[in-house]
């Protein structure tokens, strides 16, 4: 891998699409090759400016504005890694949705939503190599954890994704997942508000804790049925934090059926007799609101087969 610096600093006139765009975000897509804590350094030390100011990592960009970089050194590999054929049909015939302004996919479970640390591509690298005429303007909306499956949405236009994120902030959006949990939870609709906050522990692990000090977390579950020893239930977030559903079902002491970081390692060797071979966790309905520019869209995924059949075998056992 080799290093290219850029020679001199760089003035980027910001335009209409990018407007309201946090500069962050902006700032990952255009330096992909940066790694993003040296772009957060960047930042911090004023070393990029907008229209001459620091500003920081949440600030939000405006048409005409003028980015400056520094001269820095780039990765080069050579060679852009590209998404293999049978990945780029699994995520064409996976497209619930999609019109001028947004593609509504049902991501599968153990496929990450972008590249990273040990992974050279994700959903959204694939989709940008099916749609290349597009590439870059499409976005993101928000992220699903590798092991959950379900609806995943991506904005093909600035102006789209930033009425999507308005519309998440003032809690618009209606986000619902299906999830088998370990226990019969006592209750048919239990609400849970719980903070939550990243830790590490001795290990070196990062996990997601409860912490009266963390960001707010708001969970609503209903109970659909019980299987056996489970409960089947339908899952509304208000919030959209790491690890949300996981955690909180793990603090109510219902853990996701399947989950090998937060669960329960007994239980989820009885289930795995049942064919469970993945977390039991999969967003399968989104509702977003219209308003006189842009019409209401409603998507939902079906339950995955892989799915499907162990709860038909718990019910089979339950007899």
């Amino acid at each position: 891998m080799n290093a290219v610096k850029q020679k001199s600093v760089k003035y980027i006139e910001i335009k209409a699409d990018h407007d309201g765009r946090r500069v962050d975000n902006y700032l990952f897509s255009i330096l992909k090759n940066i790694p993003k804590t040296r772009i957060y350094q960047m930042l911090r030390r004023g070393e990029i400016r907008v229209d001459g100011h620091r500003v920081k990592q949440n600030y939000r960009l405006q048409e005409g504005e003028n980015l400056r970089l520094p001269p820095i050194f780039e990765q080069s590999s050579g060679e852009k890694v590209i998404p293999g054929s049978r990945t780029i049909e699994q995520i064409e015939r996976n497209i619930l949705y999609k019109d001028s302004n947004i593609i509504i996919l049902n991501k599968s479970s153990g496929m990450v939503v972008h590249g990273g640390t040990g992974q050279t591509f994700g959903v959204i690298e694939a989709v940008r190599q099916l749609f290349k005429d597009e590439d870059n303007s499409i976005q993101l909306v928000h992220r699903l954890d590798k092991e959950t499956s379900g609806i995943l949405m991506l904005a093909r236009n600035m102006q789209y994704l930033k009425f999507l994120h308005e519309q998440f902030k003032a809690r618009r959006v209606n986000k619902l997942y299906k999830a088998l949990l370990c226990g019969r939870v006592s209750e048919k609709k239990i609400k849970v508000d719980m903070p939550l906050t990243r830790n590490t522990v001795s290990s070196g692990e990062r996990m997601v804790i409860v912490d009266a000090e963390g960001k707010n977390a708001q969970t609503t579950i209903k109970l659909d049925r019980y299987i056996g020893n489970t409960s089947l239930v339908d899952v509304e977030i208000m919030t959209g934090r790491t690890h949300q559903i996981r955690v909180h079902a793990n603090e109510l002491g219902f853990p996701v059926a399947g989950d090998n970081k937060y669960g329960n390692k007994s239980q989820n060797k009885i289930l795995s007799k049942h064919g469970l071979k993945r977390l039991f966790l999969h967003a399968y309905k989104i509702t977003v609101p219209g308003n006189d520019k842009y019409r209401p869209v409603e998507a939902v995924a079906p339950l995955p087969d892989e799915l499907s059949t162990v709860l038909k075998s718990l019910q089979a056992g339950a007899k």
